[in-house]
């Protein structure tokens, strides 16, 4: 059986105070990705991307770009909607809006999805702290029932 001094000193390498500081430490700065995600999102909603691929911002471009399509195709007829089309592919490099907005749609994107893995990295963190914390519980109790 073990002493009561041989106890004490496997409780201090535990290190339950560290343990519950880094607890702490992760559920503040969690707290504080979520906070940043919401402003991101809320800050720049109109360039958060969609399932079909382009966020609000350019899709009212292109539509706005659309409008002012040339009338005449190629061979002098009235352009088809194919040819407009075709012309307003080509618009996505060459107006220079249209162009910074995708731009923009892309950053909002890639800070989006680093906000969303880091949260998701310290959720990881804070899970094994919270489970090492049960481990380190059932010892102590484990310990405490040789008394």
């Amino acid at each position: 059986m073990m002493e009561f001094k041989q106890k004490q000193e496997i409780l201090k390498a535990f290190g339950i105070p560290s343990l519950i500081d880094g607890i702490k430490d992760a559920e503040v700065e969690l707290a504080n990705l979520e906070k940043e995600l919401l402003d991101l999102t809320t800050a720049s909603y109109g360039y958060i991307g969609n399932r079909s691929g382009d966020c609000e911002v350019v899709k009212e471009l292109e539509a706005e770009i659309f409008l002012k399509s040339p009338e005449l195709g190629a061979e002098g007829k009235k352009a088809t909607v194919d040819e407009k089309k075709a012309w307003l592919l080509t618009q996505r490099s060459q107006d220079k809006r249209l162009k910074e907005a995708r731009v923009k749609q892309k950053e909002v994107d890639f800070l989006l999805e680093d906000c969303q893995n880091r949260a998701e990295q310290v959720k990881r963190t804070l899970n094994r702290m919270m489970s090492l914390l049960r481990i380190r519980e059932a010892q102590i109790r484990f310990l405490a029932s040789e008394v």
